[in-house]
């Protein structure tokens, strides 16, 4: 079960709604909400030689820089501190300087779950970059949460397996989560054979069942992009949850963190559950 999440704070609209979701799961679990910034400075003032002339003009725009990026990442520390007293939810604010992913990887483990919003070509301050968080997946040691920038009212699941070591161990980290609890569960297969993407997802369910979380085999036979398969899935039918495995075999087909990974991280409308 929840004891703790850890959300990445910035001044963009999928952060505010990875806020929200964090503050709601930390209230149905009686959890801590912590909220993080981080402010990358190398990033934001760059390291590019400066010559002697200019080095007085070039350290007072990399403080006006810095303050005003920490005057935004405050304003979003207020709001999520604020909506956490108002639904009486107990939190805690860390600010941290650094590369975001090396941040993130360390302080992730004080909590049992983070939740980051969806990358973005051009990130809002203390953002981040599709290959940035593809960086944190790898070397993150906890499940992630990366939520888009439209909220949803749904409550279902999809589990995406594929009958890999990387998608059974995200199904019994989602399992412990308790995020299951009162949720309808479809666990979603695809290959070109039935038999085949019968038999990996009907798997994934008795594992669900022995652990009280009762969940539909749903096998789909299909040649399709991955990718193309779940979106269409998700589109046809009331989703609030994406959980999935970083993709190796069979299903998606792609060495890990391909062109699937990468296409949901950054096309899919509700929140996604990953673990490495």
């Amino acid at each position: 079960m929840l004891k703790s999440l850890l959300v990445l704070l910035n001044d963009a609209r999928g952060a505010y709604q990875a806020s929200d979701l964090a503050r709601h799961w930390a209230g149905s679990h009686e959890a801590l909400c912590i909220g993080l910034s981080v402010v990358d400075v190398d990033h934001l003032c760059g390291t590019e030689p400066v010559p002697m002339t200019g080095m007085s003009a070039k350290e007072q725009q990399d403080q006006k820089i810095l303050e005003d990026a920490r005057l935004r990442l405050g304003r979003a520390r207020d709001r999520f501190r604020s909506l956490c007293t108002q639904a009486n939810v107990a939190s805690q604010l860390l600010d941290e300087e650094g590369r975001p992913a090396d941040v993130i990887a360390r302080e992730a483990q004080r909590c049992d779950l983070v939740l980051l919003d969806c990358p973005q070509s051009r990130p809002a301050l203390g953002g981040l970059t599709t290959d940035q968080l593809v960086g944190i997946v790898k070397h993150c040691p906890r499940p992630l949460v990366v939520v888009p920038d439209r909220p949803t009212s749904e409550t279902d699941v999809v589990i995406a397996y594929d009958g890999s070591l990387q998608a059974a161990r995200t199904v019994q980290a989602f399992a412990q989560s308790g995020l299951a609890v009162d949720r309808q569960v479809r666990v979603v297969g695809a290959a070109e054979q039935y038999v085949t993407a019968t038999r990996r997802v009907d798997r994934a369910v008795d594992f669900l069942k022995r652990h009280g979380v009762a969940a539909k085999a749903v096998p789909i036979t299909s040649a399709e992009e991955p990718a193309a398969v779940l979106l269409d899935h998700l589109a046809l039918y009331p989703t609030g949850l994406l959980v999935m495995g970083t993709f190796g075999q069979n299903f998606l087909r792609e060495v890990l963190f391909g062109s699937v990974t990468r296409r949901l991280l950054e096309q899919c409308p509700v929140p996604i559950f990953l673990y490495h």
